[in-house]
């Protein structure tokens, strides 16, 4: 079970969460540039509570500290609070944030719950790995 929190964003510690944008043919927009500096906030609140052992490594090995085996899925809730009403889909918060951290995103599912407004916008994570259930 991983928990842990995502204070602001890269460029304001009391700014909102910034929302998944696809970035494969548009590396060179502004958008596709905060949202790559907003995947090394993720990753850094992430390692910030979980710098040693397997995570350190498998970012060494695959560029992201979850790496999920052939026979895991994983969960991951997450409860965000947003300064103000200028934010991005709470999903594609979710989309982001699995980007930043899972090397492989496709077996993760989870829950978003909308925390209201705050002075201090944060997301709350909480990731826990299952193992499939196997068909008889």
């Amino acid at each position: 079970m991983y928990e842990f929190e995502i204070r602001g964003n890269h460029n304001n510690p009391r700014g909102n969460p910034v929302p998944y944008t696809r970035t494969l043919s548009h590396a060179w927009r502004n958008d596709a540039t905060r949202y790559k500096q907003w995947l090394r906030h993720v990753l850094n609140s992430f390692l910030s509570n979980y710098s040693k052992g397997k995570e350190v490594r498998n970012i060494y090995t695959h560029g992201k500290p979850l790496v999920l085996g052939p026979d895991e899925m994983a969960q991951m809730d997450i409860t965000i609070f947003w300064k103000n009403k200028r934010h991005g889909d709470p999903d594609n918060i979710f989309k982001g944030i699995a980007d930043a951290l899972f090397y492989d995103d496709r077996e993760v599912y989870g829950s978003i719950k909308l925390g209201g407004f705050s002075d201090k916008p944060r997301v709350k994570v909480n990731i826990k790995i299952c193992k499939l259930k196997q068909k008889k």
